[in-house]
């Protein structure tokens, strides 16, 4: 009794007062809650971090749904059973059956001069008029008619055979010489011996004109001598050297 008193006239506390425990309780509380709200934030940066349950960059498909790893970018999506396919909508695939590595040449349109033949190789001029050059010769040139101008020439029958079964007009054929590498003009001459074709030739008949042209003795031996039937025909060509 007399240590108690004493201790409470000094102000003092006995040992196993209650009291003297609480002030620690209350920090051990307050210990407790802190680190259990520093776990819930630690959870919740680390789940936001994340995106959530699932890894970052993995697809993962729907019900129904089906992925592949071959298609790419707006790549259709392939449907079971139903093959894919590269060819454009509407058209079909490999080489088109109208196609061909050596496409078939197109024949001289109207007014366009075909591939030149040998001079004195015969040529088709349409179909049942075949055309041919014959007695080719050098000449000297004479001026019968106005603006004609003598020279050295070169003079040439045209031959043309009917084998149709009709008579077939001439008069609108026309006959030029061009010679040398840039194809220049020949001057046309009356004479000597100049006879143009008749207006017609006889079903199964041949018809011949004489033509005279003034080309230079140089330029001889690329002489180029076409023949115009028609406006609807294209025109037929003899190209080769000439006497000089």
């Amino acid at each position: 009794m007399s240590d108690q008193r004493g201790l409470a006239e000094l102000g003092g506390k006995p040992d196993d007062d209650p009291a003297g425990q609480r002030p620690n309780g209350r920090v051990i509380a307050l210990v407790g809650v802190a680190v259990a709200v520093v776990i819930i934030v630690i959870i919740v940066v680390v789940r936001s971090m994340g995106g959530g349950d699932e890894p970052a960059g993995v697809s993962v498909p729907t019900p129904g749904s089906s992925t592949s790893t071959e298609a790419g970018p707006g790549s259709p999506a392939a449907t079971p059973g139903q093959p894919t396919s590269s060819a454009p909508s509407g058209g079909t695939e490999g080489p088109s059956a109208t196609s061909s590595a050596n496409p078939p040449t197109e024949p001289a349109k109207p007014g366009e001069t075909r591939a030149p033949v040998p001079i004195k190789t015969p040529a088709e001029v349409k179909a049942g008029l075949t055309a041919r050059i014959t007695d080719v010769e050098a000449v000297k040139g004479v001026a019968d008619g106005p603006g004609e101008v003598a020279g050295p020439a070169v003079r040439f029958t045209l031959t043309l055979r009917n084998s149709s079964a009709g008579q077939v007009p001439l008069n609108t054929t026309v006959v030029n010489v061009y010679y040398g590498k840039a194809k220049t003009p020949a001057s046309p001459l009356m004479g000597p011996g100049g006879v143009p074709l008749p207006d017609a030739v006889a079903a199964g008949d041949e018809a011949s004109g004489t033509y005279v042209f003034v080309v230079p003795r140089k330029d001889r031996n690329r002489v180029l001598i076409t023949v115009d039937y028609s406006v609807d025909v294209s025109l037929v060509a003899f190209r080769g050297s000439v006497p000089r």
